[in-house]
């Protein structure tokens, strides 16, 4: 049975496309400044041509010819991308242990930690377990979706999973698994659910 999907993000082209121009023009400047008798402007030049015309500009460009998908919410479960390089990773609601939106250098970004974090973690690279360290320590949290290139509110997809996730699948998952086969799942029953779930999750609430 395929899972339903109940929101997507996908990288704008038309964003895209504006940072990559932005990474030409200022990689044209560095260059510019390279050819500057001053020892500080070669500097400058050298940095601001390396940075966006050799880090930024490949990594815009492939988006550009191949949209990357940021973000996949399902029932169970979602699918983020922790940068332009990753594949998508699968995390069940069940596992997320907190989650929050901060500004994180002066972009809203989704942040989260995960009970277990090893299925995760498995499929970083070297750079990825470290600026998970990295922001685990500046933060509070190890993981981080950001929606910048795709023209999403983030704020919205916040609220999609403060909302639909996580508490209330949860909640009615853990409500119809333990009423009996053939009976009710009544309100003692939910009340139940939920009382556990607060007890389970009580660092949080």
């Amino acid at each position: 049975m395929v899972e339903e999907v109940l929101f997507v993000a996908k990288q704008n082209r038309n964003l895209v496309l504006f940072y990559v121009v932005g990474c030409l023009v200022f990689a044209a400047i560095g260059v510019f400044l390279i050819f500057r008798d001053d020892i500080f402007y070669k500097i400058v030049g050298y940095f601001t041509a390396g940075f966006f015309g050799v880090c930024c500009l490949p990594m815009y460009l492939k988006c550009l010819l191949f949209p990357i998908t940021n973000l996949i919410l399902q029932k169970n479960g979602f699918y983020f991308c922790s940068n332009n390089f990753s594949k998508l990773i699968f995390v069940e609601y069940d596992n997320v242990s907190g989650i929050e939106l901060l500004d994180i250098s002066q972009t809203k970004t989704i942040c989260f930690n995960l009970k277990d974090d090893s299925t995760v973690v498995k499929d970083f690279n070297i750079l990825q377990k470290f600026i998970a360290r990295a922001n685990e320590k500046s933060y509070g949290y190890e993981f981080s979706i950001s929606l910048s290139g795709t023209g999403e509110n983030i704020e919205k997809v916040y609220r999609l999973f403060k909302g639909h996730t996580f508490y209330i699948q949860k909640t009615f998952n853990e409500a119809f698994a333990d009423t009996p086969k053939g009976k009710e799942c009544k309100l003692e029953i939910i009340k139940t659910a939920i009382d556990n779930l607060v007890a389970y999750n009580d660092t949080i609430f």
